[in-house]
């Protein structure tokens, strides 16, 4: 762990004392390979917690497991978790390559005790046949302003009225930021916070 991230824990832990007790919980799945800092992990899990029983939640684009895990270890035991990736590694900085097996053996590692769904295939075909209500949507796949911009037209009319939708990187230069500030001028999100990277709105 580099100095500076030792240091932001202990600010952070300074600063909001309970959420540092869940973010202690999550370092086994901080470890994991990934591009979700802890920070992001630890609003991705306290949105999951923050699920009423029996809520669906689906995550576009899962990688190797690691926002996957922080996803699930916030879930209550009767929740739904719907992954969708081609793991195929399409647009990251490692190349092509299958990710399936890694993304496996990572959700094992952290003892879950909600299996994932797993719907393998890129979201724009995965979406033609599905018919769920979505309680908590994160968006974190192709990060292309008409990708991301097309998986808020494909999957936002499943998500439920007050429902939660989040995106990853939005801080980042990438087109995550373009389309979500466009959802939001359109009145079709509510911005509810940033923390970290992630972008957190309430469907209207």
């Amino acid at each position: 762990m580099s100095p500076k991230t030792a240091f932001s824990i202990f600010l952070f832990a300074f600063i909001r004392p309970r959420s540092f007790l869940r973010m202690f919980n999550l370092i086994d799945i901080y470890r994991l390979p990934g591009h979700i800092s802890l920070e992001d992990g630890l609003c991705l899990c306290e949105i999951s917690n923050s699920m009423k029983d029996n809520s669906l939640v689906v995550e576009i684009g899962s990688y190797r497991g690691k926002s996957t895990g922080f996803i699930l270890r916030g879930l209550k035991n009767n929740c739904e978790l719907h992954c969708v990736d081609t793991w195929q590694n399409e647009g990251m900085s490692e190349g092509l390559t299958d990710t399936f097996q890694s993304f496996s053996e990572n959700i094992g590692k952290i003892g879950a005790k909600i299996m994932p769904q797993i719907h393998r295939g890129y979201s724009w075909d995965v979406v033609k046949t599905w018919n769920r209500q979505i309680d908590f949507l994160f968006i974190d796949g192709n990060h292309d302003y008409e990708a991301v911009k097309k998986d808020i037209g494909d999957w936002l009319g499943f998500v439920k009225k007050g429902g939660v939708v989040a995106f990853h990187d939005y801080t980042n230069p990438c087109g995550v930021k373009k389309a979500v500030d466009k959802a939001v001028l359109k009145r079709l999100l509510k911005k509810v916070k940033i923390s970290g990277s992630v972008y957190v709105a309430q469907k209207i």
